[in-house]
């Protein structure tokens, strides 16, 4: 399922996120929403969802999801990212 189309910086706004550690490891990135929940819900996002990989690469590090932002251009572009949803993974 596919997000709608959310600025860089909107999702910054909106959506909170917190590492998710596994055996003293990052193992992917928890999102919920902040604000009204705008961005979260444009962006495809539900509650409890993991990222778990951005633009095909899996996250080992708490500054991969930040630099695949940064390489979006700031006139638009996306970001495609693979969220554990319960048991399976979707891509956003």
């Amino acid at each position: 399922a596919a997000g709608q189309s959310v600025s860089a910086e909107a999702l910054r706004r909106g959506i909170a996120f917190q590492q998710r550690m596994t055996g003293g490891r990052m193992t992917g990135i928890a999102v919920r929403p902040q604000g009204d929940g705008t961005a979260f819900v444009k962006a495809g996002f539900r509650p409890g969802d993991v990222i778990v990989s951005a633009n095909g690469r899996p996250l080992s590090g708490p500054d991969d999801l930040q630099r695949a932002l940064a390489a979006v251009p700031a006139r638009g572009g996306n970001l495609a990212v693979g969220v554990e949803r319960g048991a399976e993974t979707a891509p956003i």
